[in-house]
């Protein structure tokens, strides 16, 4: 179990090199990266199939190495295709700056939240709690049917 463990920290590793790829909006590495483990691990199980290999132990090892490799493609794309070095310093006063200028966004996130369900606080506290939840039951099913694709 560990080792599968260890396979998903890997990729949990790789992600912000795909958040890069698309913040930068270079969709074509950030294709690269997101297909690179699934050749691996494609390749590597159907080669086992082929020289009937197929264990837990081997399966194992090929999620682990598709995962690495997405890591290094991750890491080696960002670094050297997209030319953005990485640094141990902490810029702690450029974070400040920019929490104290995305406050005034997240207190509008916060209150419009708590506007959006001003009816299910106020049948909360004037209602029984079973109405409360057959409401928002109710309303979670009717957005579910006018809004799914």
């Amino acid at each position: 179990m560990s080792w599968i463990c260890f396979s998903q920290l890997l990729t949990y590793f790789a992600s912000p090199f795909r958040q890069i790829a698309n913040g930068k909006e270079r969709f074509d590495l950030l294709a690269t990266i997101a297909t690179v483990s699934n050749l691996v691990r494609v390749t590597a199980l159907v080669a086992c199939l082929l020289t009937h290999a197929f264990t837990i132990r081997n399966v194992l090892i090929i999620f682990i190495a598709g995962s690495a490799m997405e890591w290094i493609t991750g890491y080696w794309l960002v670094r050297n295709k997209m030319q953005i070095a990485f640094s141990l310093q902490t810029g702690f006063r450029a974070y400040g700056k920019l929490l104290k200028e995305t406050l005034p966004q997240a207190g509008a996130a916060i209150l419009m939240a708590g506007i959006t369900r001003m009816d299910w606080i106020l049948m909360g506290i004037f209602s029984t709690t079973i109405f409360t939840a057959e409401y928002s039951f109710a309303y979670r099913v009717l957005n579910y049917h006018l809004y799914r694709c």
